[in-house]
């Protein structure tokens, strides 16, 4: 109990000393203007009078030089400002900048001696290029390329990939968004996403959340900070992503449009049977408008977008039996359950006879309707500003992603509904020339809800070798996630040093129920053993998964900007990550304390400790956070060298941690690997009348005094500790001329604590001996039977296992590492002379003993092979991609802007535009399958499937080709491969394949992602025509081509060594070339 008293004072006396320091911390919506004044000699001017002007609103900051002639105004709202500074006797200096999110914009301001009736004067607005104060790492992306880039979804989360150092994640992953890339190494999980500083990151699943709320023409800057953050931006350790939305200004400005597909001008799928391009009807429209109410006073922004799509996409080339092999099935219950699932019959038998192809296209449909309003309000002239903005979405869609969740079959997905919204309400304060509060209020809502897009009451079939179908085992499920954020920013700026503190507080309310496997699942080693009704494995899930779980994080920082030279600027900060333990608001909690030994139910106690209920997941954790960096400016601020180093945490985010509903007593689960006879027998489980299926519902909620094994268990660490990165980087920037610069960066970052999953109740080392030739393991097979037909016991019957109360045990818990090395190098041009881009090259190494902490990642197991060996499980990390690059760019040529009348519309106002990527190809692990009917070939105690294949021969005669293709059958088939799915089986490795099956007892000597796939190369191209009606109205057309000379890059690899189709390639990572039209009013 004491220790309990003492962290929660802890708590409190941290939150207390952070708002005392100042009541701050909110990473920013705006940037900063400093600068130093010098007359024509280059000596300092103190007591020069600067005033700083909203071009959009018109509302001014006034401030003096100092002694050393330098000024600075921070927390600017993002836009352009009219910078004057003037003195008697000299003549006043005017400058237009542009100020960006979380930047300074450094000046050197020139006086020149004369009358105060004349000035100096540039009116192009000045838009710096190099960084001159700080180490962070960043990518800001203005209005103008948000508006007029290709992205296909118009999902700003996309323009995120344009930055160094970032990989995508790949396409058409049914668990991770856009908003899950992964940068400079980090997991895609580790992306702190806000819209106006409102958390849009799902606390759930991590990525994007609302962000149907947005249209890109009502974003007025993109911002992503991929290393070294400044002490004010935390949460997650991978990124920050800030998207700022538009405000009115003092002119009448909007938008009207739309964009129209339609698949006849789209490409055929490469894997398209039909000789034509799948069904597609999408069509994207809406408007904003923004204004004054009271001129510069008062200004209101909004808009509304809908979206509809009908149609369908992705084919893939799913493996399914043939007709002899229907025909073969006699077991009455897999008659049953194939009739009812409706699978397709195959298109064409693979020449193997091992299975058929069919040709499958997700439903694509989208019913979308989004508005947002924001209104500013300043008072005092700029004294202070009001900001406030309300935004909804409400969203029905199916697509491809969810269609085929760990299956190539259509029709076993899952439909989506979802109604995010959004408020946020912000107060600035000038307190005086050196000091600006900023305090903000704001609330997120996401609702994201998936149902079974098929009524068929059939379980999950698993069979090796081909494509799952029946109803998903990870449907239905949905939540209700509201975000609750409390936040103030001050800073404080003396002398050389620029002061700011903060504290920011989140809350966080995520109700949610998760209906995994209610109607079972079944394995297979195979198809005759599916005919037949030999059932390897059942597993069903039983009790109710609705949950409440709640949870408290407190951010606070402090930094202080020290100018020591004009020339060189030290950052030195600190944050203090005060992250809650989540608790189940009516104690609906389970957990398994490993230290904490007793009895459960009818068992006494065991190896594993006790289950306990209620409480918190884990403890509370206080995560401190060093940031140091400095920047050094040479010839006037054209070479910078900046570096640093920083530590950061990432917020635990809740989907494993919510998984606890799954645990006993609230849900029971029965998963068997034999006795499948008797009252238990195939057709009595598929049936629901199973003995062992009603005692597990009868057990639900309470610890039967005659039960003595739990189940599988899914516990958390109660230490979990928040995972830790640490950042560090150095960077060389020269700014070439006014328009262009460069920069070149070592990037290097290492994760510590991150997550993972970890079997934990094994079979006892020792058990089994492991096989030393096949032909041992065909004289002991009734002994490895016997020990396979041990890993799950019943509610009566312990299992084999470490602790016999439980079969498997996957512990949650902060032991992965990684570490990411890198070179990245970045040439921007900002538009001039009718021409921008940007180039951003990475040559990276990213190596993991562990990816995430869920099996989401293509072709990576969440799981190590050998759980007593974690360094056998250390490779590249699965997002490891050695060599990327990415171009965009913005060209209107001028060559007809004199040019009048009719020849004047026709020929001037033409744009080009584009994004062009190129990258390695993903790596790829390799499963060696089920042997001899049993699906964990090493038999220490293994899940479904994570050994890996062993080596005996030269990996670079391994073909991996399309599915269907003429080089797909130069892959010798599994009986030529040696390969023994099923008991009965005797395969030998006649072909000399360089993969095998390790002998039973045994790990495969392959590493983990060991083998690299086909690389990715894309082009999106805008073509655009602007014509101007008169001095306010513009009329644009554009032609928008994606993917335009139809690449293809294939994707979802069979990497079971024991499938049929091993080795081939079901879909692709690239949509066949599409084109659309829009049409836009801007005024």
């Amino acid at each position: 109990m004491g220790v309990k008293i003492m962290s929660k004072r802890n708590m409190w006396g941290a939150i207390a000393f952070l708002l005392l320091s100042s009541i701050t911390a909110w990473a920013a919506l705006n940037g900063d203007i400093e600068g130093i004044v010098r007359d024509a000699t280059g000596a300092i001017i103190p007591s020069a009078n600067v005033t700083i002007t909203s071009v959009e609103t018109g509302v001014q900051r006034t401030l003096i030089s100092n002694a050393r002639g330098y000024f600075i105004a921070t927390l600017l709202p993002i836009g352009e400002y009219n910078v004057r500074v003037e003195l008697a006797s000299f003549r006043p200096n005017v400058q237009r900048v542009l100020v960006k999110s979380a930047e300074r914009i450094s000046l050197n301001i020139t006086l020149e001696v004369g009358r105060v009736t004349e000035s100096v004067s540039v009116t192009e607005t000045a838009v710096q290029l190099v960084n001159t104060t700080d180490a962070q790492l960043s990518v800001s992306i203005e209005e103008k390329r948000v508006k007029e880039l290709p992205l296909a979804t118009r999902d700003p989360l996309v323009l995120a990939t344009l930055s160094p150092g970032v990989v995508p994640v790949t396409a058409a992953n049914p668990f991770l968004g856009n908003g899950s890339f992964n940068a400079n190494g980090g997991r895609g999980r580790g992306n702190n996403i806000t819209i106006d500083n409102v958390v849009s990151t799902d606390v759930s699943t991590t990525g994007g959340a609302g962000f149907g709320t947005l249209s890109l023409d009502a974003i007025q800057e993109f911002k992503l900070i991929t290393n070294n953050f400044n002490a004010e931006f935390g949460r997650n350790a991978s990124a920050q992503v800030q998207i700022i939305t538009k405000g009115g200004s003092n002119e009448f400005h909007g938008t009207a449009y739309e964009f129209l597909r339609n698949d006849i001008f789209n490409s055929r799928d490469y894997f398209d049977t039909t000789g034509k391009a799948s069904i597609l009807r999408r069509n994207q429209f809406g408007g904003t408008a923004g204004g004054p109410i009271i001129k510069e006073r008062m200004f209101y922004f909004g808009h509304y977008e809908g979206l509809q799509i009908r149609g369908a996409g992705g084919t893939r080339r799913p493996r399914v039996p043939t007709a002899a092999q229907r025909a073969a099935v006699t077991d009455p219950t897999s008659k049953a359950i194939l009739a009812e699932a409706g699978l397709p019959a195959a298109e064409t038998d693979d020449p193997s006879s091992g299975f058929g192809l069919v040709s499958q296209v997700a439903p694509v449909s989208t019913e979308n309707n989004a508005w947002s309003a924001r209104i500013d309000r300043n008072f005092g002239g700029g004294r202070d500003l009001l900001t406030g903005r309300y935004a909804m979405q409400k969203s029905e869609a199916n697509s491809e992603g969810n269609t085929f969740i760990n299956t190539n079959l259509a029709g076993y997905g899952a439909s989506s509904q979802n109604k995010p919204q959004t408020f946020s309400l912000g107060w600035t304060h000038l307190l005086g020339a050196r000091m600006v509060n900023e305090a903000r209020f704001a609330f997120g809502r996401s609702k994201p809800n998936f149902f079974p897009q098929s009524t068929k009451a059939v379980p999950r079939v698993i069979i090796t070798g081909f494509d799952q179908f029946g109803e998903s085992d990870i449907i239905p499920q949905g939540r209700v996630q509201n975000t609750f954020q409390y936040s103030d920013t001050l800073t404080y700026n003396m002398g050389r040093h620029s002061w700011k503190y903060g504290v920011d507080v989140h809350r966080i309310q995520a109700n949610s129920a998760f209906d995994s496997s209610i109607r079972g699942m079944l394995r297979f080693a195979s198809w005759d053993d599916f005919a037949t009704g030999r059932v390897q494995q059942w597993t069903q899930n039983f009790g109710s998964t609705v949950r409440g779980n709640r949870v408290t994080g407190v951010f606070g920082f402090a930094q202080d900007d020290f100018k020591i030279l004009p020339d060189f600027t030290v950052n030195l900060g600190v944050r203090l990550e005060v992250a809650g333990g989540v608790s189940e608001v009516n104690g609906i909690l389970s957990n398994l304390d490993l230290n904490k030994p007793g009895a459960i139910g009818g068992a006494g106690p065991g190896p594993l400790g006790s289950i306990v209920l209620g409480g918190t997941a884990f403890e509370r954790n206080y995560n401190w956070e060093p940031r140091i960096g400095f920047a050094w400016t040479a010839n006037q601020g054209k070479w910078v060298l900046r570096g640093g180093y920083g530590m950061s945490h990432d917020f635990i985010f809740l989907n494993p941690i919510t998984n606890l509903r799954f645990a006993p007593p609230f849900v029971q689960i029965i998963s068997p690997t034999s006795g499948f006879t008797g009252a238990n027998s195939y057709a009595n489980l598929a049936a629901g009348t199973a003995t062992i299926q009603t005692d597990a519902r009868s057990a639900v909620g309470k610890f039967n005094p005659g039960q003595v094994n739990f189940g599988n268990f899914n516990p958390i660490d109660k230490n979990l500790k928040s995972p830790q990165v640490q950042q560090w980087s150095l960077t060389l920037e020269h700014q070439w001329t006014s328009t262009l610069a460069a920069k070149v960066s070592y990037v290097g970052t290492a994760g510590r604590y991150l997550l993972r999953s970890r079997y934990l109740n094994m079979i006892p080392q020792g058990t089994v001996r492991p096989a030393t030739s096949e032909v041992d393991e065909i004289a002991r097979m009734g002994e490895f039977t016997s020990v396979f037909a041990g890993y799950s016991g019943s509610l009566t019957t312990g299992s084999r296992r470490i602790d016999p109360r439980f079969n498997l045990v996957t512990l949650v818990e902060g032991s992965a590492n990684s570490n990411y090395n890198a070179l990245e190098a970045q040439i921007t041009k900002r538009y001039s002379q009718s021409y921008q881009f940007q180039a951003a090259y990475t040559w990276s190494k990213s190596i993991d003993d562990a990816s995430d902490v869920l099996a989401v990642l293509v072709n990576d197991a969440a799981i190590a092979q050998n759980p007593f060996n974690f360094r056998d499980n250390r490779s590249v990390s699965q997002f490891d991609i050695p060599h990327r690059l990415v171009i965009n760019h913005v060209y209107e040529p001028q060559f007809f802007r004199d040019r009048t009348g009719a020849a004047g519309k026709i020929l001037h106002g033409w744009q080009f535009n584009g994004i062009f990527q190129i990258q390695s190809g993903f790596p790829t692990n390799i499963f060696a399958g089920s042997r001899y009917g049993i699906n964990d070939v090493s038999l220490t105690g293994n899940g479904a499937n994570f050994i890996r294949p062993s080596v005996v021969g030269d990996l670079s005669k391994l073909v991996f080709a399309p599915a269907g293709s003429p080089a797909a059958l130069s892959i010798p088939t599994p009986a030529a491969r040696g390969i023994n799915t099923t008991a009965t089986q005797r395969n030998t490795n006649t072909t000399g394949y360089p993969l095998v099956q390790p002998l039973l007892g045994n790990f495969g000597n392959l590493g983990r992602n060991a083998i690299r796939l086909n690389p990715l190369t894309d082009f999106d191209w805008i073509f655009l025509k602007n014509t101007r009606v008169n001095e306010n109205l513009n009329v644009q057309f554009r032609s928008e081509f994606y993917n335009i000379f139809n690449n293809t890059s294939f994707a979802r690899f069979d990497n079971n060594l024991s499938s049929p189709g091993f080795g081939t390639y079901a879909g692709t990572d690239t949509t066949p070339r599409q084109i659309q039209f829009a049409l836009k009013l801007i005024w």
